[in-house]
């Protein structure tokens, strides 16, 4: 483009020079330019039950909390994501693994110049989370995920099938530590007289300590059946 072009309110653009370097521009603005090329920016933006994830061309990744707004640069940004916050009841827990000692630099901040020595080998320390609800949990950082449970369930939703339990039914990442109950069907059990019968067992149980739980067992379920 050439000579007096304006940039409306609200909207970014990175303007290529004939030279190839960039220049970012906000509006409202007007800009003289001669032979550039003008590249709009996306935006993208967060509520305060959503969040907005970041990966940049260099490697890293940053977790932005809404509410945010944020501008995607193809010359520093590879994707952006907006995603909801986790939800949790008062009878709701979540589990999360994550690297604290990991810093990251805000939305904005110059990216380093990258190196093309190779890094020096480094081990991170990756510490449990356990978040109680009620409240919107959002990561701490971009090392963080959350901790998926896979347990002894029903075979199918049929009535029939509720006391029969089959491995890696139940996957789901929300615990819950309010009162719980289950059925399970001891199946082919011979009585003194040698007749067959099937007994129809309901187990009450509650969750009370989630590290014990967490530290003991991968399927509780499977635990009460054998």
């Amino acid at each position: 483009m050439w000579g007096w072009v304006t940039i409306p309110q609200g909207e970014n653009w990175n303007v290529c020079l004939t030279s190839g370097k960039l220049q970012r521009v906000s509006g409202p603005n007007v800009v003289r330019v001669w032979g550039a090329t003008f590249l709009k920016l996306s935006p993208f933006s967060a509520t305060h039950s959503q969040y907005i994830a970041i990966r940049f061309l260099d490697g890293r990744s940053e977790i932005v909390p809404g509410p945010a707004h944020v501008f995607k640069d193809g010359s520093m940004h590879k994707d952006i994501a907006v995603k909801d916050a986790v939800n949790l009841t008062d009878s709701e827990v979540l589990v999360v693994y994550r690297d604290d000692g990991v810093s990251f630099p805000t939305v904005g901040q110059d990216i380093p110049s990258c190196s093309l020595d190779k890094p020096e080998t480094t081990t991170s320390k990756v510490s449990r989370h356990v978040i109680y609800g009620p409240c919107l949990h959002v990561p701490n950082n971009a090392t963080e995920w959350t901790h998926q449970f896979c347990w002894h369930g029903a075979a199918s939703d049929r009535a029939d099938d509720t006391g029969r339990k089959v491995k890696h039914a139940l996957k789901f990442t929300k615990l819950r530590i309010c009162p719980e109950q289950t059925y399970f069907d001891v199946e082919s059990v011979r009585t003194k007289d040698d007749a067959l019968v099937t007994v129809k067992v309901m187990i009450f149980y509650r969750l009370k300590n989630i590290e014990t739980l967490l530290s003991e067992t991968h399927d509780p379920i499977a635990d009460f059946i054998n």
